[in-house]
Formats: C-alpha cells, structure tokens, sequence
C-alpha cells in the first residue's frame, strides 16, 4: 500500500516529489492504519484537537513500534528520496512524530530553471518550506482541501449545487466555449476530473513543458489556458487527472462566496479546526491557486484528515455538507 501511495501522480515532482510520500503516509495512517500490531477498539471521541493533539505510544494505540522505526530508519537513510515528515495519528493521537533535514539549497544549486517546471519550483525559499518555516508544500493535496471548501460553502447554502454548468461563472471567456460539449461542463464534472478536455497531466513528465499543468502555471492567464482547451470527451464519461479543472474551482467558489478561496477557507474551515499558521499561494491573476498552492504543517493537515473521519463534524457541529465525505471517497466513474 505504502508503494502504490508513493506512485500516485499527486503533486509536481523533483524538488517536490517527496511531498506524495509525506501526505500519502500522513493521510494513510490518519484513516486506516490498523494491521500494524493487533487490532484495538475505536474509543469514543472524549475531546478534539483543536488546539493541541494528544500522544500515545503505539504500542497502546495497538500498533507495532519496531514496524514504524524501522520505515524511520529507511526515510533517514534517504531510501524514499526528499521526505521532511513522517507523522502517524491513531484513534486521535499521535503516536509517531519525526522529522528530517533536508540542505534543499544544495539539492537544488544545478537544477536548470530554464525549462520543465516554473522557475518558483527552484526557489529554496520557496520549495518545499514557506520562507523556511515549518508550512510544507501539500501540491496536489491542495485539491483534496478544495473538496472540502466546496463541501463548506453547500453546508453553508453559499453554494446550492454542484451540478451547476460553469458557463454561468465565465462569462468574460465565452468565446473559449467553442465546442458544444462546454456548454455542459458542470462544477460536479471539476470535482471528479472528468471535464472531457485534452489534458494528458499523468502521462507527461512534469519536468516537461508539454505537461498541460506546467503549461498553465508557465501561462500568463491559467483559466483562459484551461477553457481553451480542446474536447476529446463527453464531460462526465472519462477520468483524466486535471490540475486545471481544480483551479477553475477557484473561480466558481469566488463568485458564489464573495471572498477569495483561501479567506473564505480561514473563516469557515480552518478557524473551526484551530489551523492558524498556513499559507495559501495565489495565481498570476489573483485568483487562489486550489490546484496545488497551500502550505500546512503535519499536525494541521492531519485534522482535514481528521475531519473527514468524523464525516464533517467537528467538535458536534458540521462543518461540511452532510454525506459530502461518502460523495467524494468513492469513484465516480
């Protein structure tokens, strides 16, 4: 399970490769870890993390120790390339916590910004810590939280739909709807990935401009560069891993809130979960970039996790629209 995680195309690779092995282990042991040791019994939820998570050793959280050492020893070996963070939460504690020095400045020093990703990927300030704090790039995890917002904004009736057309929130890029099949691009049809446009993001290398992701972040209007791409598809009929379907997310939830992605985010859905230190990256136009631009630390993208466990609810009060976690966990097509 630990390899198929580690292969998903979950975020721009190299410098950032890592970053799908930190949040797939963190979000993998959030919710399932349960064959390491013998079985235990769910407790009952008695608090929430909202300021601060509680500890426990594995062994009485019903987990081996030996098992999550030796997987320590091998990220400190450096056998899984760049991993920073190693973090495992079981029935709501914290029962392993390590991290790992990286000298990204000399990791990075003959990367050639010229070509493959945007030259921000290169920036040590930037990649894989925010101004060298302890916020850590979540890249492609920033579409789960994405989710999230848009399961926030429907509890909340900002939003009264996801089978809404998106023509009605781009107006100003009408010409770009040139092929009939846009005219019947829904929000649910972003959500899954299965917009129907040419958008080849998990055959093409990353370190290749000709990867349609990198070619909208190397663009200098990202939404024009994704609506003007062509139809190969009927919308709905076929999965294609779709960074830009994500950003255009951002529009829609602009439009029907008032606020932009990651201010309406802070009030609504981190505020509740106590996450006070994170940043939230922007387009070249503005627009929050919920494809791939949030920062959180470990402990704070374990209470999304968290969050979802609970189906929504957080310290009694829902936060996301109910069934929105059994909606978006299973596969749609």
């Amino acid at each position: 399970m630990l390899s198929q995680s580690l292969e998903k195309p979950a975020c721009h690779p190299q410098p950032c490769s890592v970053v799908a092995a930190w949040v797939s282990l963190l979000l993998f042991s959030v919710a399932v870890l349960s064959s390491c040791g013998s079985p235990v019994t769910p407790v009952a939820q008695e608090y929430w993390p909202t300021l601060e998570w509680k500890t426990a050793t594995p062994q009485e959280q019903g987990m081996d120790s030996a098992l999550l050492e030796e997987l320590h020893e091998k990220f400190a070996r450096g056998e899984y390339g760049y991993v920073d963070s190693m973090l495992f939460v079981r029935n709501g504690h914290i029962v392993y916590d390590k991290r790992y020095e990286q000298d990204y400045v000399a990791i990075n020093q003959d990367r050639n910004p010229s070509s493959g990703l945007p030259s921000r990927y290169y920036d040590s300030t930037l990649f894989p810590y925010y101004q060298k704090t302890s916020l850590h790039t979540l890249q492609s995890i920033t579409k789960s939280v994405t989710s999230a917002v848009v399961g926030v904004a429907l509890h909340r009736e900002d939003l009264s739909a996801v089978n809404l057309p998106i023509l009605d929130f781009f107006e100003a890029e009408r010409e770009l709807f040139d092929d009939d099949r846009k005219m019947v691009i829904t929000l649910e049809h972003l959500l899954t990935m299965t917009v129907g446009n040419d958008w080849d993001e998990a055959g093409i290398p990353y370190t290749n401009a000709a990867n349609p992701a990198v070619a909208m972040e190397k663009s200098e209007n990202w939404v024009r560069f994704v609506l003007g791409r062509r139809m190969i598809h009927e919308p709905g009929t076929v999965f294609s891993y779709n960074s830009g379907a994500s950003q255009l997310i951002s529009v829609i939830l602009q439009k029907v809130t008032g606020l932009k992605v990651h201010e309406y985010a802070k009030k609504y859905l981190f505020s509740p979960l106590g996450i006070t230190k994170y940043h939230w990256a922007e387009t070249p136009q503005g627009l929050t970039d919920t494809e791939g631009g949030l920062y959180l630390g470990p402990r704070d993208l374990a209470k999304i996790g968290f969050l979802y466990l609970k189906d929504g609810i957080w310290e009694g009060e829902r936060i996301l629209v109910d069934d929105w976690v059994d909606l978006y966990t299973i596969p749609s097509v």
